[in-house]
């Protein structure tokens, strides 16, 4: 029904605005494309659903680009940009001031996605600059932990910035990366002159970075419940939830952002409780849905591999669902099966302080 494309625009124009509308009218648009409705035409696969759905060339970027399009949803449609080297560029230049700070924060969280030397100087200008909102300072760091750039000395400095969170955001860098004698050297030193009420709390995550690591832990679930005590910090979570320290999304997503080994979590808050959160962080094979259970393959070499979906052939070889969200195949399969545990390994909660933890449950519980 090509006729009603001109209704789409107006279709999406909902306060607050709509995530899931968005993305079914992008997957509208792909099915309204002349490339698209030649090919079901000329019935070109067996199966619709085999067709080949792109938007057209640029449409994002322009609809991004837009002025006259409303400033939620260009900052959505930046999620929906693909988190390769290919729009860097683009990217970075959307984190500039004159840009609107919905995009802006969309820009900054999509960067940090991808190793890249002109994201890390990009996130590296947002994070230093004092100018610029604290909370996009502090989802700059979270981002340069993954990128090539040495930023140690810089997030030694803002270990005394005026905003607490972006204190805390350069302490869980510097956790998050390998530091040399000097650095660790300038890092105990901070640590001596932090003061203000957080300060037992940039201290805790100071220490990973020094390696005396964490305190130590509450023993059971229990215990646990009893330490969080109150709610903690949403936002701050999220980024709890995006470090390498607790390594939630390299198999989760949340908003198109993460790995897709283990469940969508955009909205676990709907289907579990804080306390069901917790468990299944505590004791992640405690419960395993039927569509994620991992499989494991033994080679002939002695290695095993683990997965989430498997497909055994005939000559002794296998294909493996793996990260980064692809199969692999593996050749001399001597062996594989059903994993009586869980994908996800038991303990990732010593990696985290039990702040963090508080501040993971309240942004999970949150969604």
């Amino acid at each position: 029904l090509s006729r009603l494309r001109p209704l789409l625009d107006d279709a999406i124009l909902t306060d607050p605005p709509s995530t899931e509308l968005f993305e079914v009218y992008l997957a509208t648009l792909e099915q309204l494309s002349p490339e698209f409705i030649g090919s079901y035409a000329a019935e070109a696969e067996p199966y619709a659903r085999l067709l080949t759905r792109l938007l057209q060339p640029r449409f994002l970027e322009s609809f991004i680009e837009d002025r006259s399009r409303p400033i939620a949803l260009r900052a959505l449609a930046v999620r929906h940009l693909n988190s390769d080297r290919t729009h860097t560029r683009l990217l970075a230049r959307l984190t500039q001031p004159s840009q609107p700070l919905p995009v802006r924060v969309e820009a900054v969280r999509s960067l940090g996605l991808t190793p890249d030397e002109e994201a890390g100087v990009a996130l590296l200008e947002v994070a230093v600059g004092r100018s610029n909102p604290a909370h996009l300072r502090a989802d700059a760091l979270l981002g340069l932990a993954r990128q090539p750039v040495d930023v140690v000395p810089a997030a030694i400095a803002l270990l005394n910035d005026p905003s607490a969170g972006v204190r805390l955001e350069a302490a869980r860098h510097l956790r998050s990366v390998t530091v040399t004698e000097e650095a660790r050297a300038a890092v105990v030193a901070a640590m001596q002159t932090l003061g203000g009420e957080e300060t037992a709390r940039l201290h805790a995550q100071l220490a990973f970075a020094v390696g005396s690591g964490a305190a130590d832990h509450p023993a059971t679930p229990d215990a646990w419940e009893a330490a969080l005590g109150a709610a903690g910090d949403p936002e701050t979570g999220r980024r709890v939830f995006f470090s390498s320290a607790s390594a939630c999304s390299q198999c989760h997503i949340v908003d198109r952002r993460g790995g897709d080994l283990g469940p969508d979590l955009t909205n676990v808050g709907r289907s579990k409780t804080r306390a069901g959160i917790l468990d299944s962080i505590l004791r992640p094979s405690a419960e395993i849905s039927p569509e994620y259970q991992g499989w494991y393959v033994r080679t002939a070499d002695g290695r095993i591999h683990t997965g989430r979906q498997i497909d055994v052939g005939s000559g002794g070889k296998a294909e493996l669902y793996v990260q980064p969200g692809a199969f692999i195949t593996l050749e001399g399969v001597e062996e594989y099966g059903p994993m009586p545990r869980s994908l996800m390994p038991d303990g990732l909660e010593t990696n985290l302080t039990v702040e963090d933890v508080r501040d993971l449950l309240a942004f999970l519980e949150s969604r």
